[in-house]
C-alpha cells in the first residue's frame, strides 16, 4: 500500500510510497515546504495522531518483542525454515521500533533534535517498509514450498541457501530506498501538529515502487491462498494428523488470509479514493499522516498471528511467565520464613 501525493495538475495523481509519512500537496506557486510549515492542525487532531503513533510503536514493540522471546525460549520445536525467516521478520520490526523511539518519539514528546535526524528517519522508515514487504513473500513462499514444492523448501532450509531470498530482498529493498529518495528528491521536515512529514519535488520512482509493492503484497496473499486450498484438496492424505489438527490448520490460515485481504484492499481502496476526494489541505495532509501511521497494520498483523495461534510459541510463553511466577513465589517464601 502506499502514500498519496497529490500535484497542483488535480488531473495528475501521484502515489508515493506509504513508508513515507505523510506527503504534500503540490505547489500552487508556493514551495511544498513553505505549505507544510504554515499547516494548521487542531489540537484534536494533533492528539489524535500522537496517540496512534504511539499505540502503533507500543503494539510493534509488544508483539515482536514476544515473538523472539517464544521462538528463542522454543528453538528446538521451532527450528524450520518458517520460524527463522519469521524471526527475520520480528527482528527487523524490533529493531525499527528503537529507531522510531530514538528518531521520532522522544524528539517530539523531549523537543530535540540532532544532525541528520530527519535523513536517518526518512531512509529507516521507506527501508523497513519495503524490506518487511520483500521478507512477508518469502514467508509465504516458503510455506508455500512446504506442502507443493518439497525440492525448492529443501533448498530454501539448507544452510547456504536460507540466506540467499532474504539477502536478495534486503539489497533490492536498499536500492529501492536510495533510488526513491534521490531521483524524488524527497525530504523529511518536522511539522507542529503532524510530526514529521516528507515533500518531493517528483513522483516517478515512488510510483513505480509503490505498484510494485502493491503487487509483492498481492502476492503473498495468493500464495496463501493456494495453501489453503491445496490442504482443502488433500485433505484425505493429511488425516494422519488428525481430523481436528487438520480442521484448525485450515480455519486459521482461511481467518489470516480473510482480515489480512481485507485490510490490504481498504488501504489500497482509500489510496485511489484519497486523490479524487475535494477537502482542506489541512484535513487532507491530517488524513494522510493517520494513513501513514496506520498502514502498517497488515504487515504487523503477520507476527500477530503466529504468535497467537502457535500452539508451540503459547506454549513456550507459558513456561516462562509460570517460571516467573515460581521465582517470585519461591523468593517470598524464603522471606517468610527468615522473618518467622
Amino acid at each position: 500500500m502506499s502514500l498519496i501525493t497529490v500535484t497542483d495538475d488535480l488531473k495528475s495523481v501521484a502515489r508515493g510510497d506509504l513508508g513515507i509519512a505523510p506527503s504534500s500537496k503540490h505547489c500552487s506557486g508556493r514551495s511544498c515546504k513553505e505549505l507544510l510549515q504554515n499547516a494548521h492542525v487542531s489540537p484534536t487532531s494533533s492528539l489524535t495522531l500522537r496517540i496512534a503513533e504511539v499505540v502503533m510503536f507500543g503494539t510493534a514493540l509488544v508483539i515482536n518483542l514476544l515473538l523472539i522471546t517464544a521462538i528463542i525460549c522454543a528453538r528446538k520445536r521451532c527450528d524450520s525454515t518458517f520460524f527463522k525467516l519469521l524471526f527475520l521478520l520480528s527482528a527487523l520490526f524490533l529493531w525499527h521500533c528503537l529507531f522510531v523511539l530514538a528518531l521520532k518519539l522522544l524528539p517530539i514528546f523531549l523537543l530535540y533534535s540532532f544532525t541528520y535526524q530527519n535523513e536517518a528517519s526518512l531512509y529507516i522508515d521507506i527501508f523497513v517498509k519495503y524490506y518487511s514487504i520483500f521478507l512477508i513473500l518469502v514467508i509465504s513462499f516458503d510455506r508455500f514450498c512446504v506442502f507443493m514444492a518439497k525440492r525448492l523448501e529443501d533448498i530454501i532450509s539448507s544452510s547456504c541457501g536460507f540466506w540467499v531470498l532474504p539477502t536478495l530482498c534486503f539489497f533490492i529493498a536498499a536500492a529501492a530506498t536510495v533510488a526513491a529518495v534521490k531521483v524524488d528528491e524527497v525530504k523529511r521536515i518536522y511539522v507542529s501538529g503532524l510530526g514529521y512529514v516528507d515533500y518531493s519535488t517528483s513522483t516517478f520512482m515512488m510510483t513505480v515502487t509503490n505498484y510494485c509493492s502493491i503487487v509483492v503484497s498481492f502476492s503473498s496473499i495468493a500464495l496463501h491462498v493456494a495453501v489453503y486450498l491445496w490442504m482443502r484438496k488433500s485433505r484425505s492424505t493429511l488425516i494422519q494428523f488428525g481430523q481436528h489438527a487438520i480442521g484448525r490448520a485450515e480455519r486459521l490460515i482461511s481467518i489470516q488470509i480473510i482480515v489480512i485481504a481485507s485490510l490490504e484492499l481498504i488501504f489500497l481502496l482509500i489510496f485511489f479514493i484519497l486523490p479524487l476526494i475535494n477537502m482542506d489541505k489541512n484535513q487532507l495532509y491530517f488524513v494522510i499522516s493517520l494513513y501513514n501511521i496506520l498502514c502498517s497494520i497488515p504487515e504487523l498483523l503477520i507476527p500477530a498471528f503466529v504468535l497467537f495461534t502457535s500452539r508451540d510459541l503459547l506454549q513456550s510463553l507459558g513456561q516462562i511467565i509460570g517460571q516467573d511466577n515460581s521465582v517470585r513465589s519461591t523468593k517470598t517464601t524464603s522471606l517468610k520464613g527468615r522473618i518467622t
